[in-house]
């Protein structure tokens, strides 16, 4: 793990656990809006099976982050996250709800950094770019 992805981690870690995250939010961030997402999801991930108020935690806080920080792909992975922290509660149709909205946002990304591609990709089967 580099120093900026555990920079992220550690940040992560303290926003799940604040009492008031926009408190947290509001300090400088110590890596991009996306890295935190991708740290938010790694944990929902970790606890998804075993820990489910965390994972749902982790999940509202990359909303929280998504919303703050606005784009598309940010609300991607945060619907993303949040559809991962609910398939195990279970509520398959609100985990999938939120994976076609990820989905969509997305496209969305997709199109406002073409012809490039977006930096991180969220969708299924594409471990190489992104997170699953």
């Amino acid at each position: 793990m580099n120093d900026y992805s555990e920079s992220a981690q550690m940040f992560a870690t303290k926003l799940i656990a604040a009492e008031h995250p926009h408190k947290v939010l509001r300090e400088e961030l110590p890596c991009t809006p996306l890295e935190l997402l991708v740290a938010l999801h790694g944990e929902v991930r970790q606890t998804m099976l075993s820990d489910i108020p965390y994972a749902q935690r982790a999940a509202e806080r990359a909303q929280l982050v998504a919303t703050i920080f606005p784009s598309s792909l940010h609300q991607a992975q945060a619907h993303w996250s949040q559809g991962s922290a609910m398939l195990y509660v279970p509520s398959y149709a609100g985990a999938l709800a939120h994976y076609d909205a990820a989905l969509e946002c997305y496209l969305h990304a997709c199109q406002e950094y073409a012809p490039r591609v977006p930096e991180r990709d969220i969708r299924p089967g594409n471990r190489s770019r992104g997170i699953v």
